[in-house]
């Protein structure tokens, strides 16, 4: 029930930082140092931008990935190890997040912005996508320790 709880918390934050960034960012950016402000993005992409307005693509992609793992979760979710959960609850709800902005507004609004070692700037992200990157980073880990849960037939 934990996970549930915080699978709706996490989009909630996302979709509020969304709107927030939306609302706010979209007249100038905000600059909170040097290296790291807040900039309004309209990302009609993957990662990084890659394949632009390919939003139909993403959609379906992304559906059949929820469903998939969705069904591997009802059918195995109780032999899952505490990692593995936590893991697919970030996942999970970073790729929802995303997957409700590419279906409402036809891209996925980005806006926090890093400037690295002050001369690359990292593309443009939100709470969904750091969301994916560490559920599927804890996915890796609990991969590598052995923990991943072994499909029962």
């Amino acid at each position: 029930m934990i996970y549930i709880l915080l699978f709706i918390i996490f989009i909630v934050a996302d979709q509020l930082t969304k709107f927030l960034a939306s609302k706010f960012l979209i007249v100038r950016d905000i600059s909170i140092t040097s290296w790291f402000k807040f900039s309004y993005v309209e990302n009609r992409g993957a990662a990084f931008g890659m394949m632009q307005d390919k939003q139909s693509f993403f959609i379906v992609i992304t559906a059949l990935v929820l469903v998939v793992i969705g069904f591997y979760i009802l059918k195995h979710g109780s032999e899952f190890s505490t990692l593995e959960k936590i893991g697919l609850t970030f996942f999970l709800s970073g790729a929802v997040g995303n997957l409700i902005d590419r279906i409402l507004n036809g891209y996925v609004v980005d806006f926090i912005s890093v400037r690295l070692f002050n001369s690359y700037d990292f593309p443009v992200f939100n709470i969904a996508d750091s969301l994916i990157c560490v559920g599927a980073f804890l996915l890796i880990i609990s991969f590598i320790k052995g923990d991943f849960s072994e499909v029962k037939n």
